[in-house]
Formats: structure tokens, C-alpha cells, sequence
């Protein structure tokens, strides 16, 4: 199982441990996932549960494509979930929550008929373990 080496601690690989085993669930059991559906991951490196839940996501999901939000441009973002077809995956993982500016990211996920995990608002979470 990988670790992010950025991420110390007992405490933290523990975390890391049950979310990768937890996400795993998701994708197999909730989502019945399928390996050639393609998957995008949007994440942010603001806090430290993102950290871990993305993380998380490498651990089960070694060839995603991922994107860190505050690293791209809104162009290159869109370009990407554009690139997707129907069914395949987009994971959101947001210390508050991305804006495109007056784009409605949301809507257009659901009208390209992808699947969308959005873990939004991790901020609210206490940062101490």
C-alpha cells in the first residue's frame, strides 16, 4: 500500500489505511466500477484530510488522471472533464469548494451523464488528529 511521504505519522497512515479501504468500497460495491472506465480526480492540497483522501484515491486508483485544482488553469480543468465519456468517474476533493467562475461544473458533469464523488467543504473538519 502506498503512503504519501509528505504525511507523518502513526496516526496518519492509519487514517490513510481505513479511507483507502473505505474508498475501495465505494468504488467496487456503491459505484460497481469498471476498469476501463476512466477517471478524473480534482483535488487540492489545502488540508489535511485532502491530502489524505487523495491519498487514499492513488492508493486505489494508480492510474487516474489527477489534477491539482490550484496548480491548472480553469481551461485545462474543463479540458479534461471534457475529454470523458458517459459513465466514466469524476472525484472532487475540495478543502471548500472549486469555482470555475459563473461555470456550473455540477450541471455539466450531470448532463455528460458521468459518475461524480465530491467530498466538498473539508475545511469544516478538524485538522488535528
Amino acid at each position: 500500500m502506498l503512503v504519501n511521504e509528505d504525511l507523518n505519522g502513526n496516526k496518519t497512515k492509519e487514517l490513510i489505511t481505513k479511507a483507502t479501504l473505505n474508498i475501495k468500497d465505494i468504488l467496487d460495491l456503491s459505484l460497481k466500477r469498471k476498469q476501463d472506465e476512466d477517471v478524473l480526480i480534482i483535488y487540492d492540497e489545502q488540508n489535511g484530510l485532502t491530502n489524505i483522501l487523495t491519498t487514499a484515491y492513488r492508493n486505489n486508483l494508480p492510474n487516474a488522471k489527477y489534477i491539482d485544482f490550484d496548480k491548472v488553469d480553469k481551461e485545462e480543468i474543463l479540458g479534461e472533464i471534457n475529454k470523458l465519456k458517459e459513465k466514466d468517474l469524476v472525484i472532487m476533493i475540495q478543502t471548500t469548494n472549486f469555482r470555475l467562475d459563473d461555470f456550473r461544473i455540477r450541471l455539466h458533469l450531470f448532463s455528460k451523464r458521468l459518475k461524480v464523488i465530491e467530498h466538498m467543504h473539508l475545511n469544516r473538519n478538524e485538522e488535528s488528529i
